[in-house]
């Protein structure tokens, strides 16, 4: 559960040069600055994690709340772009990736959906130009907000390029291929562009890891190479030439776990006060002496109108300075959500007068996993476990559910059963406590 909400993906930043369409803002901003080195002003970075099949981008795609968006956007396509964008703003995260769990006819139908804003971009490897398309298939709360689309060996790209006729290029085959592959090349060499530009319509896609084809150009060569190999060698070509660089992306949502509001555990976690975005780009962790971060006494916790949590208001508490730096610092404002505590504090209960430490290893070995547990998913302390203050990762031998029926009895039972009237006759400490 844990895994899949975290969504950890490593993968490969890929910087694309931006050609604005006639008439569009961002052509215009372009001009402009004209004298002015590629920045991130002038380039659009895609996340994605098969930059082996770096060669076979036919286009590039947009989250509609992306920021370039609008800005890219010509004047002959203005109106559709900013109808897209508005009717995206209505939709859910949920509604808009249903394809993930709904089956292939739901994702056909979300795959179709998109706008060409009439921009182009760059390819960083062949300089070949691609069209910059906004389709809500796309999130921007993960990655960049941005992908590099190859409809050859992804669903959703291939379901929206059919649709589209957008072009579509194989760059990878199974290893099994890659030999006749090889052989077909040196028969008909000059039909090399027919067989791998196929038609939009074409049903075929490979989606797994293979042997790399038709991927050579511009001081790179992935041809052979195997997809895990090639992967290594893209991230380490376009670091040295400026044009992205491996990188580990996450799924975890802000939003999920930081809330706006008083009454919830402080994050020890800090920005610089230097400039005007007080770095937050760049968090720090407060010292260890500061912990725990207790939260600072306050009789206001009525909104502000603003989107500020309460926190916010209490300068001196948000504003202090590093005592081992110097360095001004503003402290993160919002709060967790209680269960970030609350997930394992049943284990205090096994010794609640321990002052050195969470509880005894010799405890929790005779103690846990807990015998039934009757309530919510919210225990899965995972982290004490890796710390090896935990015997085991299950929580519950036995666990019953408020909300779900998981069996015909609508428990589930572990191998062990209850022991707990046996435990409280035996274990020292128990006797103590209830002394």
């Amino acid at each position: 559960m844990q895994r899949n909400w975290i969504g950890r993906s490593e993968g490969c930043d890929v910087v694309f040069g931006l050609v604005g369409g006639e008439g569009s803002e961002f052509a215009s901003e372009a001009a402009s600055s004209a004298a002015s080195p590629p920045s991130s002003a002038t380039t659009l970075t895609a996340f994605t994690t098969r930059a082996d099949t770096l060669f076979g981008v036919t286009y590039v795609v947009l989250a509609p709340e992306h920021p370039l968006a609008l800005r890219l956007a010509t004047p002959d396509r203005r109106a559709a772009v900013e109808a897209y964008v508005a009717a995206a703003a209505s939709k859910s995260d949920l509604e808009r990736t249903a394809e993930r769990s709904s089956g292939a006819s739901a994702a056909a139908a979300a795959g179709k959906s998109g706008v060409d804003t009439g921009s182009l971009a760059e390819h960083p490897v062949t300089g070949a130009l691609v069209p910059v398309w906004v389709a809500d298939y796309v999130l921007g709360s993960y990655g960049t907000g941005a992908v590099m689309a190859v409809p050859a060996h992804d669903a959703r790209d291939a379901e929206f390029a059919r649709t589209h006729s957008l072009p579509t290029v194989e760059v990878v085959v199974a290893e099994a291929a890659a030999a006749a592959a090889a052989a077909a090349e040196e028969e008909e060499e000059g039909e090399k562009e027919q067989e791998t530009d196929r038609s939009p319509g074409s049903p075929s896609i490979f989606t797994s890891d293979g042997v790399c084809v038709s991927s050579s150009g511009a001081g790179l060569d992935l041809d052979g190479l195997s997809s895990r190999e090639a992967r290594a060698k893209v991230g380490g070509f376009l670091s040295e030439r400026g044009r992205g660089g491996p990188r580990v992306s996450y799924k975890l949502r802000d939003w999920l776990f930081a809330r706006q509001r008083y009454w919830g555990e402080p994050f020890p976690i800090a920005y610089s006060a230097e400039g005007d975005d007080e770095g937050r780009d760049h968090p720090l962790a407060i010292g260890e002496a500061e912990l725990p971060l207790v939260l600072p006494p306050t009789d206001d916790f009525s909104p502000n109108g603003t989107p500020d949590p309460p926190l916010a208001a209490l300068a001196e508490w948000v504003h202090f300075v590093d005592p081992k730096t110097g360095m001004k610092l503003v402290r993160e404002t919002s709060t967790m959500p209680q269960w970030a505590g609350s997930c394992w504090y049943y284990i205090r209960y096994l010794q609640p007068w321990n002052d050195e430490a969470l509880v005894d290893r010799a405890a929790a070995d005779y103690w846990l996993p807990v015998d039934l547990y009757v309530g919510e998913l919210e225990f899965f302390p995972f982290f004490l476990f890796f710390w090896g203050a935990l015997p085991s990762l299950e929580c519950f031998e036995c666990f019953f559910s408020s909300f779900f029926l998981v069996a015909p009895s609508g428990f589930f039972r572990g191998g062990k059963g209850a022991r707990a009237a046996a435990k409280c006759a035996t274990f020292p400490e128990a006797k103590m406590a209830a002394a």
